[in-house]
């Protein structure tokens, strides 16, 4: 029986630090270089939640893909029930371009209508000249949380911020979680020795 697990979508334009946060969340190494994500990228983890191992799945891909191909772009948002908006201050449409991710979830299609939304904007350390955060706060409906970091340096403050909205989703929609429990976990130490450049098929923890 293959393993299930909580599926984590990242989204966002190129540039802006999707792969260098799921990297941070999962304890793997980060690079102070641009490396371009060539194509849709899957990173699995065991994350602790309250003394509980669970699986996760982080869904990443190269932000073109969300302006060139609507099919992409519709397979990503599919991936998970937890989806992860991110924005940086060098960036200047990064913002606005998360606009298009809070239209009303009704008219969203079943399969891509996420249980959660969190906004994070990276490079914190630098001015924001174009008005990035400014242009979120004035569409983030109520109830989203916006971080923001530099994806480089905050590892820990990085990881804590997701964990402590994991603690709370667990109890809010357990079903999302269901299947996803790792048997044995005696730490709270964080797994992110699997990864895969290729899209996999694996089950993932849907809501119903």
């Amino acid at each position: 029986m293959e393993n299930r697990s909580v599926g984590i979508v990242m989204i966002g334009l190129p540039k802006v630090g999707k792969t260098t946060l799921v990297n941070q969340f999962c304890g793997l190494p980060v690079s102070e270089e641009y490396q371009q994500t060539e194509q849709e990228h899957t990173v699995n983890t065991v994350l602790t939640i309250n003394k509980v191992g669970y699986r996760f799945t982080f869904n990443d891909c190269n932000g073109d893909s969300f302006l060139n191909a609507r099919t992409t772009n519709n397979s990503m948002l599919s991936k998970g029930k937890i989806h992860i908006l991110v924005a940086s201050r060098s960036e200047s449409d990064s913002g606005e371009f998360l606009q298009g991710q809070f239209r009303d979830i009704n008219d969203r299609d079943g399969d891509n209508s996420p249980c959660y939304r969190l906004v994070y904007v990276t490079h914190s350390d630098e001015n924001d000249d174009d008005n990035v955060v400014e242009k979120i706060k004035s569409f983030l409906p109520d109830g989203i949380k916006l971080f923001q970091f530099n994806a480089l340096t905050q590892k820990e403050d990085i990881q804590s911020s997701l964990t402590d909205f994991l603690k709370r989703a667990v109890v809010e929609h357990q079903e999302l979680f269901d299947g996803c429990v790792v048997s044995n976990t005696t730490s709270n130490s964080k797994s992110c020795n699997e990864s895969s450049k290729k899209e996999k098929k694996g089950k993932k923890c849907v809501m119903l």
